[in-house]
């Protein structure tokens, strides 16, 4: 049985929470997917990005060149520069890359600052640290990227 979570607590530090969203299913009215890979961030980078100090639970959909699109969960505490990312998702037997999720779930920059839980329904149960691995900060990695989570025996892209 899958465990519904329901008003997520997002007010916590983007690591807690990337772990805990790590293998849930993430749904959106008739498509869902597992929640293979998330990023934790925090703290700006070069330019202020405001999306990154939202109320916590709410979108941030950057677009990147080439109007690529990723989602973010902001976290943490209003006006404290805190997010998590959903880097690929599990959709039968494919993984869908962070540019993809968006596109999946029909998620636009339209939505900044909605309420997550009012457009996606996140369920299941949390992944056993030993089926985690922790990417830390490497090279080609943003300046406030804490880390990646992953469940790495399921990640063949």
């Amino acid at each position: 049985m899958k465990l519904m979570v329901k008003n997520m607590d997002y007010a916590r530090s983007s690591t807690e929470v990337a772990r805990e969203l790590l293998g849930k299913t993430i749904t959106r009215e008739d498509k869902s997917g597992i929640v293979m890979e998330t990023g934790s961030y925090h703290g700006q980078v070069r330019r202020k990005q405001e999306g990154l100090e939202f109320v916590p639970g709410t979108f941030y959909i950057p677009c990147f060149s080439g109007g690529k699109t990723i989602l973010a969960i902001s976290t943490e505490a209003e006006g404290i520069p805190s997010v998590v990312t959903i880097r690929r998702i599990k959709i039968d037997n494919k993984i869908l890359g962070p540019s993809e999720v968006c596109e999946y779930f029909e998620l636009t920059r339209e939505l900044n600052q909605a309420r997550v839980d009012n457009y996606l329904e996140i369920s299941g149960d949390d992944v056993s640290v030993d089926q985690m691995h922790v990417i830390a900060h490497e090279k080609g990695m943003s300046e406030n990227c804490l880390a990646y989570y992953r469940i790495e025996n399921q990640i063949r892209s």
